[in-house]
């Protein structure tokens, strides 16, 4: 006679087996030979194919890392790989938006669309990333993925790495610029120098820069100043193509260089005496002030916060600059200054300053 126990076990899991309504998808023969066929595309150019294990996919089914020369470049994006008739349309085929929008709007890399044809056997591209970013109004059901997108060796070359390393670099110049708020001096260090990197090709990053000087001081500010100066017409830094900076991306930068008194004064404050001549610090910052078209108003009241800070270098430096800008009307200036100021008088080379003007007529800078 069998055991109660176990006849009430087998019949339990007869009448499991029995009701399961478990099925295969129909599709997906087809996703599996989608993900085998941009596998081996990849894996043909010497690139890192990493696949997603379906329990872990939100959104992504693998990884790539791009490669240049046989290396490793650091290049890495997210794929999202559909392998099904399903998918085409009247004008080329889509990709299924569902409930990505988020994960893919917000990802840390760049994400391609990959679409396999199990007729023709090609693999067709989009960018995901670039695409979500350029929507504007209601969100749409899908992703576009255009029939001549077609991945071959060329087109990888020529256009998909390309992209992918522009859209892998502009995620790369964000978080360089987060890293600037970082509680580390070293990090932020770090991150101003690869602003300088990024911002050759982003104007956003210099410009975030720009906007993050308050939040700066002592090495990291200067470090910062010595970045930003590089989009002004500065004539005492040797240029060369490393350093060069578009002057497309100068002029959308410098256009932000609209300071306030305040930052005036900051930005004169980290100067050294001796660090007033041609490409020093002082030259660097004067370069960063004069492409604010007010730099003449805000300069003299720079000296006003000065003087009530006790800062008696950056009080004379925006003295001098405000007399040196008078040019042959120095002594007229000089005399306004005084009047509004009285407390110039106390500073040391002021009496210098004014016996040159008054032999001279002007002062000169920079010589």
């Amino acid at each position: 006679m069998r055991c109660p126990l176990s006849l009430a076990v087998e019949r339990s899991y007869t009448m499991a087996i029995g009701e399961s309504d478990m099925r295969i998808r129909s599709n997906r023969r087809t996703e599996t030979e989608a993900v085998n066929a941009v596998r081996s595309f990849f894996e043909y150019h010497n690139c890192v194919f990493q696949n997603v294990d379906q329990e872990n996919d939100y959104g992504k089914d693998a990884y790539v890392d791009l490669t240049h020369e046989n290396r490793v470049t650091g290049t890495c994006i997210g794929a999202q790989i559909k392998g099904d008739v399903s998918y085409r349309r009247a004008d080329g085929y889509a990709i299924p938006i569902d409930e990505h929008f988020d994960v893919w709007r917000n990802s840390s890399m760049p994400i391609t669309g990959l679409v396999y044809d199990p007729d023709d056997g090609l693999i067709r591209w989009c960018s995901i990333t670039a695409f979500l970013e350029s929507l504007k109004g209601e969100r749409p059901a899908s992703i576009p993925v255009p029939a001549e997108n077609v991945l071959t060796t060329q087109s990888f070359e020529t256009q998909f790495r390309p992209h992918f390393e522009r859209e892998a670099r502009r995620t790369a110049a964000g978080n360089c610029v987060l890293e600037i708020c970082s509680d580390s001096p070293d990090r932020r260090m770090m991150a101003i120098s690869e602003c300088f990197a990024h911002g050759r090709s982003d104007p956003r990053v210099l410009t975030s820069l720009r906007y993050l000087l308050n939040s700066l001081d002592d090495d990291c500010l200067r470090l910062a100043v010595v970045v930003l100066t590089h989009t002004t017409p500065h004539p005492d830094i040797l240029w060369t193509k490393d350093n060069w900076i578009p002057q497309e991306i100068c002029d959308a930068v410098c256009a932000h260089f609209r300071w306030t008194p305040q930052e005036i004064f900051k930005l004169l404050s980290i100067i050294e005496p001796e660090e007033f001549v041609r490409g020093g610090m002082g030259e660097h910052v004067y370069m960063t002030i004069v492409q604010d078209p007010a730099f003449r108003t805000k300069v003299e009241d720079a000296i006003e916060l000065a003087l009530e800070s006790n800062n008696e270098d950056a009080a004379w430096y925006s003295f001098y600059l405000c007399v040196y800008w008078a040019g042959q009307n120095a002594r007229e200036k000089l005399k306004q200054l005084v009047t509004r100021f009285p407390d110039l008088q106390s500073l040391d080379f002021f009496s210098e300053t004014v016996t040159i003007v008054n032999q001279e007529g002007y002062v000169t800078l920079f010589e």
